[in-house]
């Protein structure tokens, strides 16, 4: 993963805007972004989160995905309190 203000987005074919609306996922045949982004962030992962990404990027769990990664963007200024050691 690299953060966007650490590479050339449009030889990504990214936007600030997009970035900062979304992780983006792109490699040499796809870009996605939000909860398919994650998805491809977790099947490029060892087992068994290979697995876990296939799981949320299954067609019929798409939504329920998009709607979990909206709403942990949305609150994760107030997440971040359960990451801290």
């Amino acid at each position: 993963m690299i953060a966007h203000q650490n590479v050339d987005l449009a030889g990504f074919g990214l936007s600030v805007e997009e970035c900062k609306e979304a992780v983006q996922w792109v490699d040499a045949k796809t870009r996605k972004s939000g909860a398919r982004a994650i998805a491809a962030v977790l099947r490029s992962g060892s087992a068994p989160w290979g697995l876990v990404g296939r799981a949320v990027d299954f067609a019929p769990v798409r939504p329920l995905a998009a709607f979990v990664y909206w709403l942990v963007a949305r609150h994760r200024s107030r997440l971040v309190h359960f990451c801290r050691e």
